[in-house]
């Protein structure tokens, strides 16, 4: 069976006693009961990697609007306000640099290790919850248990 969205309860396992296999079309495997499929001896795989580089792309598309507002200064000087100033350096919005602030990731897996990658290229520091060890991690790549990870100030 390859599905993608659809959840595959114990109940639904338990009704198809001829399946053995179950492909997963995406990262995840949380629409499956594991626990039932492993009861049934019913393989279970997913795609691990079709979506690393645009997921972690987007992380950082979601982090540079928030910080950057790039949209809002666009439409501020098509309607003006830029060229109205009087100063030589408009500013409407709270200027944030990355570098040197601290980026959280909660597992390190093909994504999790994309987009640590590019927060160290962005010049911050990087803190995980993962199960690797520290000393398989890339340098800066510091692992936290989740109270160090929320309770970070930066």
């Amino acid at each position: 069976m390859l599905t993608n969205k659809v959840p595959f309860t114990r109940a639904l396992i338990e009704s198809l006693p001829n399946l053995r296999y179950i492909g997963v079309l995406a990262t995840g495997y949380n629409i499956i009961d594991l626990y039932a499929a492993t009861e049934h001896g019913i393989v279970v795989t997913n795609v691990p990697a079709y979506s690393t580089a645009s997921v972690a792309q987007l992380v950082f598309a979601h982090l540079l609007a928030i910080v950057s507002p790039a949209a809002q200064y666009s439409a501020e000087v098509r309607s003006g306000q830029w060229s109205r100033c009087p100063d030589f350096s408009y500013v409407s919005a709270p200027i944030v640099e990355l570098a040197g602030k601290t980026f959280g990731i909660v597992g390190l897996g093909r994504i999790g290790m994309a987009v640590a990658q590019i927060a160290l290229s962005f010049g911050m520091k990087v803190t995980a919850v993962t199960s690797k060890p520290q000393e398989t991690l890339p340098q800066g790549v510091e692992k936290v248990d989740m109270d160090t990870l929320w309770r970070n100030p930066t």
